[in-house]
């Protein structure tokens, strides 16, 4: 699972800036592939018979689209990573009793939850899934007009944010809490 712990190692930004870091190389290897096709287009449409130089031109584009496949395969290792990091257990999405909660008086008790987004300060989503549900919280992986709260984070998937829209238009009372009120809320009632 070399990607789930490269993932974990790193903050959200870096995150961000390691993919864009992957779509610039991707970017500059095309423009390189597009230089080579426009220097050596006459040796390769077989106006110019030249085997040394495009040999050449074959290798070079050859070269350039193997760091694009190595690119494209980093963003799937990113893609993953971040599949690895959101996904939650059975155990994390299955309600415990109410007798034994930590905390009945914290707002996640018996609300049904849903986690969306990135949050830095779990960036294994399980992580507060299992700090949720142990003061009563009833874990969800999508919104439903049984939905209670929300802790949306970073890059919160478009379609959930419509959900809530649409639910709340017909009068379903989904509280929408981001990370930093999110922090608040785990100080203020001493959730560890």
């Amino acid at each position: 699972m070399y990607f789930c712990s490269w993932y974990q190692k790193i903050t959200a930004k870096e995150r961000n800036m390691k993919r864009k870091e992957i779509i610039t190389n991707i970017r500059n290897r095309c423009n390189d592939m597009m230089n080579i096709l426009s220097v050596y287009s006459d040796t390769l449409s077989g106006v110019t018979e030249d085997p040394l130089r495009y040999q050449l031109a074959v290798e070079l584009l050859d070269k350039n689209a193997a760091e694009i496949r190595q690119h494209i395969n980093g963003l799937r290792g990113y893609r993953f990573s971040t599949y690895a990091a959101t996904k939650l257990s059975a155990d994390a999405k299955k309600p415990i009793e109410a007798s034994e909660v930590a905390n009945q008086s914290t707002p996640f008790f018996q609300s049904r939850v849903v986690i969306t987004g990135m949050l830095s300060s779990f960036p294994e989503r399980e992580q507060l899934a299992m700090l949720l549900r142990k003061y009563g919280a009833d874990i969800n992986t999508s919104i439903s007009g049984k939905t209670n709260i929300v802790i949306m984070g970073v890059g919160a998937g478009p379609s959930k944010i419509k959900k809530i829209s649409e639910y709340q238009e017909k009068g379903h009372d989904i509280r929408v809490i981001h990370e930093e009120e999110l922090l608040e809320i785990l100080k203020e009632y001493e959730m560890k």
